[in-house]
């Protein structure tokens, strides 16, 4: 009985130090809940602390259902653009003066350098939606904090750092959602479920229709700016001069910023609507954690023709290419079948036969994870502790899909990759799995 005592004793002197030093610093005393004990349940009703990690257009939009949120609470963001950082800090103050009966209510605090914010003691997770080339480091830095981390996709910007990622949030037990947030809509997951269920018999083809590759060579000229950290946004990638067109300075006013389209920083609509389209054309061949074996660019074989194609070891094709099948597609996926077809994408479904998508699941029949919420089921999820619908494993091998389209493409070869390897049998192909970090900002 007496240790019992001693360790409750303990428990209550670590969480009364923990809001001391909170105050000493400067963060809201808040305990976050991962000091209710890490790793483990916590209560539904516990109000979970976050730190959110590039406040552009995506972040805003991610805010608005995060605001909604009764049982999170938003302590911090960081950005390199101080604009960004004050219109993300205004409009948590809002939030906040709202739910606390206050408008002078304290909002969020704000950082430049996001390993300030990581370093917090009072935060159990963060949302990050920066530019592709920050995700592996960054999330890699969370998961070393004790961080669980809601990273978007594509996870990875190359195929190296898919393996680092799953590498860290598996040696430090967080919990990782991939922001694939298709699979938390009712259409692709009901066509998911036909597919997998045999509705239109042995799959042979899933074409996927998305955008083509990024520009491998950079061709913007310099522009003055002034409120950016520049060199800090570049980070880890190869340094390029500023570009309005690359970073624009108000998310609330402009449109995507064009970062997307250049191999330095994103990978083109090949890995941003590809890893939307490739993710869900896994999930419903039953391929999570694992990729194809084979990688041909257009025009390499008859067999690819003018599409990107992709191989699986039982011989199931994927393409990068239109629809054509079904009228008024544009956009999305369909799965071919031997029976049948099924093309989807957002709030669209069509099938061929047309009755498939009147036959709803039958109860004997396979389902699959239900999530009706993508950042709900990650929160849900960091209280659990259980691995949420776009984990670490599903958001890493659709990365390496997408990745492994942009080298093809590139070298111009068709060549096999070995997913457990990490590696090809095309000597160019190999050099282009990973990219050497400016030492600044390496992890």
């Amino acid at each position: 009985m007496s240790t019992n005592l001693n360790q409750q004793h303990t428990r209550r002197s670590f969480l009364k130090n923990s809001a001391k030093a909170c105050a000493i610093l400067g963060f809201p005393a808040i305990i976050p809940a991962s000091a209710l004990g890490r790793g483990r349940t916590v209560a539904p009703s516990a109000r979970l602390t976050l730190g959110h990690i590039g406040c552009g257009k995506q972040g805003v939009g991610l805010r608005r259902a995060l605001a909604g949120m009764s049982d999170v609470q938003m302590v911090a963001c960081s950005d390199v653009e101080s604009a960004r950082l004050a219109d993300f800090q205004a409009f948590y103050s809002k939030v906040m003066g709202k739910r606390n009966g206050s408008q002078a209510a304290k909002g969020v605090d704000t950082y430049i350098d996001y390993r300030e914010m990581l370093a917090r003691p009072d935060i159990d997770g963060v949302i990050i939606s920066t530019p592709d080339h920050w995700h592996a480091n960054m999330t890699i830095a969370a998961c070393r904090a004790g961080k669980d981390v809601y990273c978007e996709k594509p996870l990875t910007h190359t195929v190296g750092e898919a393996y680092e990622v799953t590498a860290a949030v598996q040696r430090y037990g967080r919990v990782l959602q991939t922001g694939s947030m298709q699979r938390s809509y009712r259409e692709f997951r009901f066509a998911v479920e036909m597919v997998r269920n045999g509705r239109i018999g042995k799959v042979h083809t899933v074409n996927c229709d998305i955008g083509g590759p990024p520009h491998f060579f950079y061709d913007l000229v310099e522009e003055r700016q002034t409120t950016f950290d520049w060199d800090r946004w570049v980070g880890p990638s190869q340094y390029q001069v500023y570009n309005t067109s690359l970073a624009p300075g108000n998310p609330t006013e402009s449109g995507w910023a064009k970062w997307r389209h250049y191999a330095d920083f994103g990978g083109g609509g090949q890995c941003d609507f590809g890893a939307h389209m490739y993710d869900i054309a896994q999930w419903g061949l039953g391929r999570d954690g694992e990729t194809p074996v084979e990688v041909l660019p257009a025009g390499s074989s008859p067999l690819a023709g003018e599409h990107l194609t992709y191989l699986y070891a039982d011989g199931v094709k994927m393409t990068r290419r239109k629809i054509t099948q079904f009228p008024g597609a544009r956009g999305g996926l369909e799965f071919i079948g031997e029976n049948g077809s099924i093309y989807v994408n957002r709030g669209l479904l069509e099938t061929n036969p047309a009755t498939l998508k009147t036959d709803l699941t039958l109860g004997t029949e396979e389902r699959v994870y239900n999530s009706t919420s993508h950042l709900s089921d990650f929160i849900n999820c960091m209280k659990t502790r259980q691995k949420p619908i776009c984990n670490e494993n599903v958001g890493a091998s659709t990365s390496v899909v997408c990745a492994l389209g942009n080298i093809a493409d590139r070298i111009g070869q068709p060549f096999k990759w070995n997913y457990k390897t990490g590696q090809t049998d095309n000597e160019e192909a190999n050099r282009h799995l990973s990219t050497v970090a400016r030492s600044t900002y390496a992890v």
